[in-house]
């Protein structure tokens, strides 16, 4: 599979450039790069300082991924991290707190928390990675 996606990288890589935007990689559970640990050993051994990651919480939970390990592990080449909400049981990318609120006062205490998260992951994002967009 790894031969499979550098080839399409050596297009489209070049067209990317060519077009002034980036490629972005997401972490995917039912792909062949689920995890971190996989998405960056291959991201990195392709080699190109241009491909950045994009990081999913849903989908790292979803594979019993630990989203801060992960966060943590794509740091150098985080480009986007992707909020929604999940179970382990079942793949959805529902709103935030979608599974654990139904009332109006658990949603503001969860959307509160949940500021304080991305507030804390744009920190994160910022302090950790040497690369900037």
């Amino acid at each position: 599979m790894v031969s499979y996606f550098y080839r399409a990288l050596d297009v489209l890589a070049p067209l990317a450039r060519e077009a002034g935007t980036r490629l972005l990689i997401e972490n995917m559970p039912f792909a062949f790069l689920p995890d971190a640990e996989s998405l960056m050993n291959v991201v990195d051994g392709y080699g190109d300082a241009g491909i950045r990651v994009i990081y999913d919480v849903a989908n790292a939970h979803f594979i019993g991924e630990a989203p801060t390990e992960g966060l943590r592990r794509v740091r150098d080449r985080l480009s986007l991290v992707h909020f929604s909400d999940t179970t382990r049981q079942s793949y959805k990318h529902d709103p935030l707190a979608a599974e654990t609120c139904r009332s109006r006062a658990c949603i503001g205490d969860e959307r509160d928390r949940i500021s304080r998260a991305a507030d804390a992951g744009s920190h994160f994002a910022q302090s950790g990675c040497r690369h900037r967009r």
